[in-house]
Order: C-alpha cells, then sequence, then structure tokens
C-alpha cells in the first residue's frame, strides 16, 4: 500500500511540474491564438503525462517477468491489476486532498 502511494504521489507530482514546465514553453513559443496555445498545451501534455502515469505498470506487465525479482506467484497480470487499483485509489486521494487544501 505504501508503495502504490508513493507512486500516486510521483505521478501528481511529475505531472503537476511537467505542466507548470510546458506552459511556460508554449508560453515561449508565442502562439498566434488561444486555440493554437491550447493545441500546443496538449500536444506538450499528453506523452509526458502518459509516461510518468504508465511506465511502471508497462514495467509489471512486460519486463518484471524476465527480472530476478519476478512477478508475485508468476502471475505478472494479477500485480498489474493489483497495482493499479491501490496506485489510482491513491492518486484519486491524493487528488482530493489538493482540491480540499487549494480550496
Amino acid at each position: 500500500i505504501a508503495a502504490a502511494f508513493l507512486l500516486g504521489m510521483v505521478i501528481s507530482g511529475g505531472c503537476f511540474v511537467w505542466e507548470k514546465l510546458a506552459r511556460k514553453i508554449v508560453a515561449w513559443e508565442n502562439p498566434r491564438t488561444d486555440d493554437d496555445f491550447t493545441q500546443d498545451l496538449i500536444w506538450k501534455l499528453w506523452p509526458v503525462q502518459c509516461v510518468v502515469a504508465y511506465n511502471s505498470f508497462v514495467y509489471i506487465a512486460f519486463f518484471k517477468r524476465y527480472t530476478p525479482t519476478q512477478c508475485l506467484n508468476g502471475n505478472c497480470l494479477a500485480e498489474v491489476r493489483l497495482n493499479l487499483y491501490m496506485t489510482f485509489a491513491s492518486y484519486a486521494c491524493i487528488c482530493v486532498a489538493t482540491t480540499i487544501v487549494n480550496a
């Protein structure tokens, strides 16, 4: 549970930092319209957020079985499922807490 909470913190922290940085990068590019700004921001945010959010799950699903610390009981799918549930539950709690603190 602690690892899932930590992963949720890493995901939210990584996405937060990259969003701030991406906004500055797009502002430096000086897009002509607000629509251009939004499109440029989306193209900068989604690839990084996908990597930050899903890299550990891809590792467990496809690569962990070939390491010395193989999956739980040799079942990588069950481990991915468990990690997804725990991480996204902790990430949801972090988002709710952040919203309450910022309100």
